[in-house]
């Protein structure tokens, strides 16, 4: 599926909830971290994925779905990527970021340990590494 229909199915809540992967996840930031500032498409991305949970009754507490730590990881990530790729199109970006490390949902391991991912206060709100660099 084209990343602007992914966006679309996303956007209205159509998209069919096994279809929301990890994958899925990586598009829709990139694509919002493509057309918007950083914090713009951080706050697009953690609203969209709220609304769609909440469409698909899942409960969005903090403590059972949503996770702003790896919510904010992956935007970072992503713009990291980005800004290697300053002069090249969505599309060549998308297919690029697919190919990568990223492409794994347990990347995000590397700089978190498990234990701690799965607290109330990673999900509630953004804790950064030693390393992290924000935009």
């Amino acid at each position: 599926m084209h990343i602007t229909q992914l966006i679309e199915q996303f956007e209205n809540c159509k998209l069919p909830k096994e279809k929301w992967n990890h994958e899925a996840h990586l598009r829709v930031a990139l694509y919002y971290l493509f057309n918007n500032d950083f914090y713009t498409a951080l706050s697009k991305v953690r609203c969209g994925i709220i609304r769609y949970n909440a469409s698909k009754e899942t409960d969005n507490l903090c403590s059972n779905k949503y996770h702003e730590t790896i919510t904010f990881f992956w935007c970072i990530k992503i713009q990291e990527f980005i800004e290697s790729f300053v002069t090249e199109p969505l599309d060549k970006i998308e297919i690029e970021l697919l190919k990568t490390h990223m492409k794994n949902s347990h990347f995000i391991e590397k700089y978190y340990e498990k234990k701690f991912l799965s607290t109330a206060e990673a999900r509630a709100h953004f804790t950064p590494t030693k390393d992290t660099k924000l935009p």
